[in-house]
């Protein structure tokens, strides 16, 4: 057996070599030791397994055979060949890119590595491939699913009253399907006000204890069948592929589709329905967190809770679809608001075309408005032109000396009040006091 000498990093110490080199450091072994403390800190054994296998498939893939052959580049070359190759999805390349990454920083953590060789990996986008995706069951689905299932023939030795209330269970508590499979008749207080259930925190996902409350309803269904359990038993042993055994075939009893285009139904759907029955009874978002046993509100309502087509088309008509009531008033409003943002869109160009006439009218040849957009003809140009050289001649036959602007001939003293007014804020004077000096 391979004895492995845990490198104390100090100030003093070289930082070209981390691990003594008569002893042989393969990124195997340490992986086996890193699941092993995964164990110790509660990690589930099933994860542990696929933590392992994406681990030693990354090794024995790329040929690493010390942790000093650790590198960012060549994990990325993987990903890249396995994203192209295999097809594999942006969820799954991450469950590698993470695995890998974990054991890097549990490495450095205790101090087989001074630095995280893989630190510039980063995770890819799993929103712009989403390939598996839960819909939430409709309230018609619902009833046809549980009124089906209660008259459906037994599987696996397992009647339809008890799955049917299984359903009930995950949808009514929102618990996910690990954590109902693993409930005994401790895990219950029905006969206490309110009634509740107790989820331990050796079988919830976040390893706390949750105390659910239960409806009065589900409480009446679950003491019939409680009492029939041990006190060590679980209450419902599910088979190997539950889905394809029990729910699957319940849901086609039903005339329900398992896939459809919104998405898959599965177990977990049962939690995305309850989350989204919350929300569409407007329960505050804070209690709709804590009844999901959430840590974050963002997941609550983002991952959660679903929204249908025909609920946003519903919505829309509602709020401006809609020729009486407040929705169509709403609509009226803003059709007024668009009609009066045109009528002053039309006014200002009004406004702007005779202004530019008023210009064009005055005797003097320099506030003669050219305007780019405007329809002028070549003869309108020639006429400009005349006036143009006409105004030319008619400064270099003139001499001015005058002291002030106000002194000079009356030809050129609106010309010479122009060049003294140069600080003007509105468009058309500018246009026509650039193009004259120009």
């Amino acid at each position: 057996m391979l004895v492995y000498s845990i490198y104390r990093s100090s100030k003093q110490a070289p930082l070209s070599f981390l691990i003594h080199s008569e002893h042989t450091k393969t990124v195997t072994r340490c992986a086996m030791i890193t699941t092993r403390h995964r164990i110790i800190i509660s990690f589930s054994r099933r994860h542990i397994a696929n933590t392992i296998n994406s681990i030693r498939r990354c090794i024995d893939t790329i040929g690493w055979k010390s942790l000093r052959d650790l590198q960012a580049e060549q994990l990325e070359l993987y990903i890249a060949r396995m994203k192209e190759e295999d097809n594999r999805s942006h969820r799954t390349l991450n469950a590698y890119i993470r695995a890998m990454k974990g054991f890097t920083r549990w490495c450095m953590n205790h101090h087989r590595l001074r630095i995280d060789p893989l630190s510039t990996v980063s995770s890819r986008n799993e929103q712009v491939d989403q390939r598996y995706i839960r819909r939430t069951l409709s309230s018609d689905e619902l009833c046809r699913l549980l009124e089906s299932t209660q008259r459906g023939p037994d599987i696996k030795g397992i009647a339809g009253s008890e799955r049917a209330l299984f359903y009930r269970l995950l949808l009514e508590t929102g618990l996910r399907r690990s954590e109902a499979e693993k409930l005994t008749e401790n895990s219950f207080r029905l006969e206490e006000d309110p009634p509740t259930l107790v989820v331990t925190a050796s079988s919830s996902k976040s390893r706390k204890e949750h105390v659910i409350p239960l409806g009065k309803t589900l409480t009446q269904a679950l003491k019939s069948l409680v009492k029939l359990r041990g006190k060590e038993v679980f209450v419902w042993t599910l088979p190997d592929k539950p889905r394809q055994t029990w729910l699957i075939p319940d849901l086609e009893r039903a005339g329900i589709e398992p896939e459809t285009a919104e998405g898959i139904l599965d177990f977990h759907s049962f939690r995305h329905t309850f989350v989204t029955r919350l929300a569409d009874h407007n329960v505050p978002l804070k209690l709709a967190q804590d009844l999901a046993r959430h840590s974050n509100p963002n997941l609550t309502m983002n991952v959660y809770a679903h929204t249908q087509i025909s609920q946003r088309h519903e919505a829309l008509n509602r709020v401006f679809g809609n020729d009486t009531g407040q929705g169509g008033q709403v609509g009226h409003l803003v059709e007024e608001e668009l009609l009066d943002e045109d009528c002053q869109q039309h006014q200002n160009q009004r406004d702007d075309s005779a202004m530019a006439q008023r210009i064009g009218q005055r005797n003097m040849p320099m506030h003669t408005h050219i305007d780019a957009q405007s329809c002028m003809t070549d003869d309108d140009f020639k006429a400009v032109r005349i006036q143009l050289e006409g105004l030319a001649k008619l400064l270099e036959e003139t001499t001015l000396e005058p002291a002030t602007p106000h002194d000079a001939p009356p030809c050129v003293s609106e010309y010479l009040n122009a060049l003294y007014r140069t600080r003007t804020y509105d468009p058309l004077i500018k246009s026509q006091l650039l193009c004259q000096l120009s």
